[in-house]
């Protein structure tokens, strides 16, 4: 493989890494026009929107992830002993995650779009494209929520 030069005529470490991400790594599933600056102007905090980040990129450790990068852990829920904790079912299908929505009367709006999508990311991006920003604000946070009462649950045994 040739490497081709910077615009100076060096060759760089940035330069090998653009050719890796543009040309030997199929990304296609992460380019999505506009919805990733959604993510960012959200007026939330770091750390909500640094989770929201996570969940689309699909890196968020939930059991059945963290089974399949070979971390021996149960896979139940903490919830609810549902046998498959994903992420659909963590802020989705989890009866706890239903109580939540139901409360704050958004499960209307989530359920709607949840029905319809392919996947949870699926789910997310058009959430994050369809809600006002005010709705868009409060459904990042109670994803916050959800999860950190289930890393309540998993390292503390607290509900």
């Amino acid at each position: 493989m040739i490497l081709k030069a910077e615009k100076n005529g060096r060759y760089s470490v940035r330069n090998a890494y653009r050719l890796f991400i543009t040309d030997l790594v199929n990304l296609s599933h992460i380019h999505r026009s506009g919805y990733w600056s959604r993510i960012w102007k959200l007026k939330s905090l770091p750390k909500v929107m640094n989770l929201i980040w996570r969940m689309c990129r699909g890196c968020l450790p939930t059991r059945v992830r963290l089974l399949d990068k070979g971390v021996q852990c149960p896979t139940p829920c903490v919830s609810c002993d549902s046998n498959h904790e994903d992420l659909a079912h963590i802020f989705f299908e989890c009866p706890f995650a239903f109580h939540v929505w139901t409360m704050v009367g958004m499960w209307h709006e989530i359920h709607n779009v949840v029905a319809i999508s392919p996947s949870a990311i699926e789910a997310i991006f058009s959430l994050l494209h369809s809600l006002s920003a005010t709705l868009s604000q409060r459904m990042v946070a109670l994803f916050w929520s959800i999860w950190k009462h289930r890393n309540v649950k998993v390292w503390e045994d607290i509900t």
